[in-house]
């Protein structure tokens, strides 16, 4: 009788998670894991089944962790059809025997400051987590919250979409930091080092941080706003 292993979303995102940060640890390549069931236990979402594994790398080590992942089969998912004016931020990767996908990021849209500069921002602020039995390297809980909340702001629809029974996520996320006023002052600071404070003002503002916007790049900030991010 033929054995037939199946692999279920929900078991292979902690495998895959630690399976990419060994492979770029074990090159000397840095990655970020960003979103996933971290968020979830950090309490700023409800716990959900993820579809992908999300990872920031800095750009000058991208090529590098891509090739690996060639190495071992993983191929780029073709760009979505049709005209866009926005700029290339990730690229999700699949796998034939793996149920969820690698989306490699380089930037995060909403920060403002250049994508190297976030990256090394982030990385001092980086923290450890266990997943599947393996340290990995993870963006910190305040940087957490930024994310989430611009990755919500970036698709504003989803916050006042009319078919949502309860509370968005981002409604929740407002309500998970507004009620640990722990991250309040962190949160500010960490908006203005990464250029985020004009991209994420209605989120800061609905938890009552105030905080400097600095020169934004121009382009950006309008490309954000036409949502060309």
């Amino acid at each position: 009788m033929e054995l037939v292993t199946v692999l279920f979303a929900e078991e292979a995102v902690p495998l895959l998670t630690a399976f990419v940060h060994r492979r770029a640890e074990s090159a000397g390549l840095r990655a970020l894991v960003l979103k996933g069931p971290i968020a979830d236990a950090d309490g700023l979402r409800p716990p959900r089944a993820s579809g992908d594994v999300d990872v920031l790398v800095p750009p000058t080590e991208l090529a590098a962790l891509l090739a690996l992942l060639a190495e071992d089969g993983w191929t780029a998912r073709p760009w979505p059809d049709g005209p866009t004016l926005a700029e290339k931020h990730s690229r999700s990767y699949r796998h034939p025997d793996w149920p969820v996908d690698i989306d490699v990021h380089w930037r995060w849209p909403g920060f403002l400051v250049p994508p190297a500069e976030a990256f090394e921002s982030l990385w001092a602020r980086r923290r450890t987590v266990e997943i599947a039995g393996r340290p990995v390297a993870a963006i910190g809980v305040v940087d957490m919250a930024l994310v989430l909340a611009l990755h919500s702001l970036r698709d504003a629809w989803q916050i006042t979409d009319p078919r949502h029974t309860g509370p968005s996520d981002y409604e929740l996320l407002v309500e998970a930091v507004a009620a640990r006023s722990a991250l309040h002052a962190p949160l500010g600071r960490v908006a203005e080092s990464l250029g985020a404070v004009p991209t994420a003002a209605p989120f800061l503002s609905a938890l009552g941080i105030e905080a400097r916007a600095g020169d934004a790049p121009a382009e950006e900030l309008r490309a954000w706003r036409l949502g060309a991010v």
